[in-house]
């Protein structure tokens, strides 16, 4: 919440909310227009916003979500057209793809996406050797050059492992780069597969929300924009809304 004071300045309002009823007697002790913001509000984060807008005498909105895959079943669909038919969307929608961005490759060479090859046969590995699948290769941003193998890439990821019980065998590595050769062009392909997907994911997701707005304030009230480059940051698709007789968008 922003706190809007009698000589134009704003201050932030740090508080607790549980319910809409504790926002709107917080917002009756001295706020005239409050507005709801949430920068990469994650998961169900953006959807509960949402509904606090909704329910509160905030006059404006201004959301940007993130984390798709974080998002529960209570907090998806939530526009109506997607609630009618929640029982054949909600199993076919995929969060963690709409996580994922093209424009994120659009500066990167194209021998970066080795590496998805690489940790998969790295993955298949420590599956045989008995190693906990919580460990997720994906996260250490192993730093690798154009000429590596995938030998030389499973010993970097290894080398930040140092408390696997069992570590791999050099005939791990030698049968596995014979097969890197047929792998790493297939994952490559199945990723590209994934990063087009990303934007049909996000897309869903974000109109639904745009409706659940469209019903509660009317389309003249409420937009989605791109509001920065997707470069920089992914998740760049900003919702707004006001309330009627509310502050401007």
């Amino acid at each position: 919440l922003k706190r809007s004071r009698g000589n134009g300045t704003i201050t932030s309002l740090t508080y607790e909310i549980n319910t809409a009823d504790e926002v709107n007697a917080e917002l009756k002790k001295e706020c005239r227009d409050a507005v709801i913001v949430a920068l990469h509000a994650c998961g169900d984060l953006t959807p509960t916003a949402m509904q606090l807008f909704a329910k509160t005498d905030a006059s404006a909105l201004v959301l940007l979500g993130c984390c798709y895959h974080r998002i529960t079943a209570d907090c998806f669909p939530m526009g109506p057209t997607l609630c009618e038919r929640s029982s054949v969307i909600q199993p076919m929608l995929d969060g963690e793809l709409g996580c994922h961005a093209l424009e994120e490759w659009s500066e990167r060479e194209p021998w970066r996406l080795r590496s998805h090859g690489y940790r998969a046969l790295l993955e298949e590995i420590l599956e045989e050797r008995g190693v906990e699948k919580s460990i997720q290769l994906g996260r250490l941003k192993i730093r690798y050059k154009p000429t590596d193998l995938f030998e030389d890439y499973a010993r970097r990821v290894l080398s930040r492992l140092p408390d696997l019980k069992t570590s791999p065998s050099d005939e791990d590595f030698i049968s596995r780069s014979e097969r890197s050769q047929r792998v790493v062009p297939s994952s490559a392909c199945v990723y590209a597969l994934r990063l087009l997907i990303a934007a049909v994911i996000e897309s869903v997701i974000v109109l639904d929300r745009l409706e659940f707005l469209q019903e509660r304030v009317g389309r003249e009230n409420s937009s989605v924009k791109a509001i920065f480059d997707p470069v920089c940051s992914p998740r760049n698709l900003g919702l707004f809304a006001t309330k009627p007789g509310g502050a401007p968008t």
